[in-house]
Parts: C-alpha cells; sequence; structure tokens
C-alpha cells in the first residue's frame, strides 16, 4: 500500500494534526515550514510552494515610477500603512483589488489619483503589466499567513517585495535577493529603498526557480517517486511488497 500524501493548502486544524499522530508514517506536504508551526510535533518533511503559470506573467527589465499594493482591502492586508509608505518616500502608489467597506471608509479618502490611484481589480494581462510596471511590491501584512501569492507573482515580473516579515513571508522573500522584510509595525520604507537596489532579472530567475508550477510539478514528482520506492511498488504492475 502506498503511504497517503496530503497536502494542506490552509493552516492545518487540530484534526488534522491529530490525524498526522495516528498515522506517523503517512508524508505530508506542506505551503511553507510556517504552515506547520502551531504544531511542532508533526513537522512535514518537505515545503512545496504553490505552483505559478510562470508564462502568464513577464519579466519587466525597466519598470514604471510607482509602488504597487494588490490583494485584498482588509485592515491585516496594509493598504494603508502602504499608502503612507510611498508618501514619506515620494512615491506614486496604485492599489488593486476589490473595493469594499473598508476600502470606502479608510482608502478611498487618501485616493488622490495622483500621488495615490486606485486601478480596481486587475486579472491576466493587465494583472501582469501592473506588478511588472512597479518598482516594488509593498506587503505589508499583519496577518499569520502560510504563503501569499501575489509576493512571487510579482517576482516573476522581476518586480522586488518590501514586506513585514510575519508567517511564511520570511520563507517566500529571499532577504537581499528577491527583496528585504522587517519586523511587523516597523518603518517599511528602508525594506522599499534597498528592494529598488536589486536585480530584478535575478529576481525573476530566483522567483522561476522556486515558484513555476513547473518547478512544483518537479518537486511532486519526485516526492512520489520517493514515496512508491519506500512503499516497495512495483511501478510497472502496481503490485506491492508487504512485510
Amino acid at each position: 500500500r502506498v503511504p497517503m500524501v496530503h497536502t494542506l493548502h490552509v493552516m492545518p486544524p487540530p484534526e488534522s494534526a491529530a490525524l498526522a499522530r495516528l498515522y506517523p508514517s503517512a508524508t505530508i506536504t506542506a505551503l511553507s515550514a510556517y504552515q506547520w508551526s502551531e504544531y511542532p510535533d508533526v513537522q512535514p518533511p518537505l515545503v512545496i510552494p504553490n505552483g505559478i503559470p510562470s508564462e502568464a506573467f513577464t519579466f519587466t527589465a525597466e519598470p514604471d515610477d510607482y509602488v504597487a499594493f494588490l490583494g485584498r482591502f482588509t485592515t491585516d492586508k496594509g493598504a494603508v500603512t502602504a499608502i503612507e509608505t510611498a508618501r514619506r518616500l515620494g512615491f506614486p502608489i496604485r492599489l488593486a483589488g476589490w473595493a469594499n467597506d473598508m476600502f470606502a471608509a479608510e482608502v478611498a479618502p487618501l485616493v488622490d489619483d495622483e500621488a495615490v490611484r486606485f486601478v480596481g481589480p486587475v486579472h491576466g494581462r493587465e494583472r501582469d503589466r501592473f506588478l511588472g510596471g512597479a518598482m516594488a511590491l509593498l506587503y505589508p501584512i499583519t496577518a499569520h499567513e502560510p504563503f501569499g501569492m501575489v509576493m512571487p507573482e510579482a517576482m516573476l515580473c522581476g518586480t522586488p517585495v518590501a514586506a513585514f516579515g510575519i508567517g511564511a513571508v520570511s520563507e517566500i522573500v529571499e532577504e537581499g535577493v528577491t527583496g528585504f522584510t522587517v519586523p511587523v509595525g516597523s518603518d517599511l520604507a528602508p525594506a522599499v529603498r534597498s528592494a529598488l537596489t536589486l536585480d530584478r532579472a535575478l529576481v525573476a530567475r530566483v522567483a522561476a526557480g522556486r515558484f513555476s508550477s513547473t518547478a512544483m510539478v518537479l518537486a511532486f514528482e519526485t516526492l512520489f517517486e520517493e514515496v512508491i520506492h519506500r512503499s516497495g511498488v512495483d511501478q510497472g504492475t502496481g503490485t506491492g511488497r508487504h512485510p
């Protein structure tokens, strides 16, 4: 019998941890090491990040003159912090996402269509151009997340990330290579300044090597081969040796 392989896409609930303890021989993968950090006795042996179709994102060597925020308009996503940071640095900022009540109450009053511009939701080629055109992506999140797709999406365009180092952020952002992080609540401006000095071509190459859909598929293929080998299954006949 081939041991189970289970991938969790959210923070695992206590039931999943209990199941992992019940079947210690099961192979569990995670999107990040942080994803299972609440259960130090149950640590997945392999982290396989979300795969992103790299062909959907275009490398942009020469960005425009703005920094970007892309995400949901909730307090913990930090849109207001991103705006305040851009203003201190003197950079125009463009915000993308779906308008909601929080946007209307806290973000819309700050939008002037010059220094602070709201472009609405972006998808497909529009999202690609938005991220690629940015000098840097600002990601001042204050919530603990197991992953954050917008960061590697920006990186695939060559756009570095300036973020608060919380949750899995520090695993996604390679310090001094694809971006910079600072502790939650700190001034994000120094991280933005530093991010602008990074080699955008290197940012894109590193992101493709770590977060492309091809990289994810190869990682799972390797894992499945290892699991099959350990189980003693004959790959040609589908039969297995049982102790």
